[in-house]
């Protein structure tokens, strides 16, 4: 009986590891998240200030990252440029496999997914 019960309370506390173990890795990777988005929002709005310096200067939105003496890449910690019109423009960056964070121009602010521009 006594043999019985220690199997059972070892077997509650491989449980209770193991919940702990995975709690711990979750939030880690929320953690991580947030850090990076944070980060990633942050070089973006040096880049949104960049973009309203040029247009203010040309008179005229950059074609490009390029325009901005900034190199132009392609991944998952990336900061993507979208002109929309003469006037708009979106920078962005992948918040998730499906989704990206934007900031509107329009709006001057961040918003989740992609939309038409205001008029």
């Amino acid at each position: 009986m006594k043999s019985k019960l220690k199997l059972r309370h070892f077997q509650y506390v491989k449980i209770f590891s193991s919940i702990l173990v995975l709690s711990c890795v979750f939030l880690l990777s929320c953690t991580n998240n947030l850090i990076r988005e944070k980060k990633l929002k942050k070089e973006a709005a040096i880049i949104v200030k960049k973009i309203e310096a040029y247009k203010c200067k040309e008179n005229k939105l950059p074609d490009n990252l390029k325009d901005l003496g900034l190199e132009e890449s392609d991944g998952y910690n990336t900061i993507y440029y979208m002109q929309r019109d003469s006037a708009n423009f979106t920078v962005s960056f992948p918040i998730s496999a499906e989704s990206h964070l934007f900031y509107y121009s329009d709006s001057k602010d961040w918003e989740k997914g992609f939309r038409k521009m205001k008029k």
